[in-house]
């Protein structure tokens, strides 16, 4: 049976309301060790961040799948119709909205990869995954009093949270798109170009399956 994949698909959230100087004691980490999904997740979200007009031909691949409001898989061997893999809230104008975002948005520099924003994001996919809740605040608080344990200084971060999403590059272009989120929090949140370090942590969900945490801050 295939996993169940969140309604709402991503949950985001930003955690300042003005930036602020942030100070991190130390060096920045280096090296933390990441599956391949984390690792890819990354890396993709830098190439977002480093061509972002180039990554919209990535999103303009996926408008012959749209039925609507359905999102549907080629036929294959097993089956030769197509069949529903996500229905949407806004169908194809969604994607064609990033679409024009990201030919439109400057080339931002690239995120840093932090270990112990990777161990903020860890522990909310370790609490959250194994009782099958959902959102930013049921484990030690919200983002940002969770990232305080390993970064005690740190003044203003974002927090993006996927469901159901068993690919890198799925998280990443159901964030982009941000169906059915008004303000499109998750794709503002990749792309500000205010943050500088990154922490992800990739694991399982209870109800989704599987459930990925993107923590960004800057310095």
């Amino acid at each position: 049976m295939r996993p169940r994949v969140a309604s709402h698909l991503l949950c985001g959230l930003i955690a300042w309301m003005t930036l602020v100087p942030v100070a991190f004691s130390g060096t920045p980490d280096r090296n933390p060790v990441l599956t391949s999904i984390e690792e890819e997740l990354v890396a993709e979200i830098n190439r977002v961040r480093t061509d972002p007009a180039g990554y919209a031909a990535i999103l303009i691949e996926k408008k012959p799948f749209y039925r609507g409001r359905r999102i549907v898989a080629p036929p294959t061997g097993d089956q030769d119709h197509e069949v529903t893999v996500e229905i949407t809230q806004e169908g194809l104008p969604a994607l064609e909205e990033a679409v024009a975002v990201l030919r439109t948005t400057r080339r931002r520099g690239r995120l840093q990869l932090s270990k112990r924003l990777c161990r903020a994001a860890h522990d909310h996919v370790m609490k959250q995954g194994s009782a099958g809740t959902e959102g930013h605040s049921d484990s030690g608080g919200a983002p940002l009093d969770r990232i305080k344990v390993y970064v005690p200084d740190v003044r203003a971060v974002a927090e993006n949270i996927s469901y159901g999403r068993w690919t890198a590059r799925d998280v990443v272009i159901h964030q982009l798109v941000d169906d059915g989120e008004t303000d499109r929090g998750h794709r503002k949140n990749l792309l500000d170009p205010r943050f500088e370090l990154i922490g992800v942590s990739c694991g399982y969900h209870l109800v989704y399956g599987t459930m990925c945490v993107i923590d960004l801050a800057a310095e």
